[in-house]
């Protein structure tokens, strides 16, 4: 789901796709939407997901940076 900023966003996006139940069993978001947002925010929306069974999944990837000193391209000038 895009364009969600906040733990009610979420929810608001969820109950304008009504037909969401009836196909998905999970919703992904990324993790600055968990980690900006009051514990409880959270715990209000996870709640109203747990009676509904549809479980979240919070992606990290976009906050990883598995290779920190790989460079895959060399413009840095150097002089020897």
């Amino acid at each position: 789901l895009r364009g969600v900023n906040s733990p009610n966003d979420l929810r608001q996006a969820v109950l304008l796709r009504p037909n969401l139940f009836s196909r998905e069993q999970c919703v992904v978001v990324d993790w600055r939407l968990v980690a900006g947002s009051e514990l409880a925010a959270l715990q209000d929306v996870w709640s109203y997901f747990q009676l509904q069974q549809l479980r979240v999944v919070v992606d990290a990837t976009s906050g990883m940076n598995l290779f920190p000193t790989l460079r895959l391209v060399d413009n840095s000038i150097t002089n020897f």
